[in-house]
């Protein structure tokens, strides 16, 4: 089994590199607050913004692919 097979396997869903990021994001946050350098509020403001980086970029990724499918569709 391959390193990118590990880090992303389109046939085991928990494996997926997009519940993956959330996770480690989830990660680093609750780390910063368990030693005191950001508090829970920051966190939580944090993670809402980190959580919409991560969607505005899936939105803009899958409207690339959107495009490209669009011009080197057949008919």
């Amino acid at each position: 089994m391959s390193a990118l097979k590990n880090f992303y396997d389109k046939d085991v869903p928990s494996r997926n590199l997009w519940t993956t990021i959330p996770g480690l994001i989830t990660l680093v946050l609750s780390l910063l607050v368990a030693f005191n350098v950001i508090t829970v509020d920051q966190s939580g403001i944090l993670q809402t913004q980190l959580t919409s980086v991560l969607q505005a970029g899936t939105a803009i990724y899958l409207a690339v692919l959107g495009i490209i499918a669009a011009f080197k569709a057949t008919d």
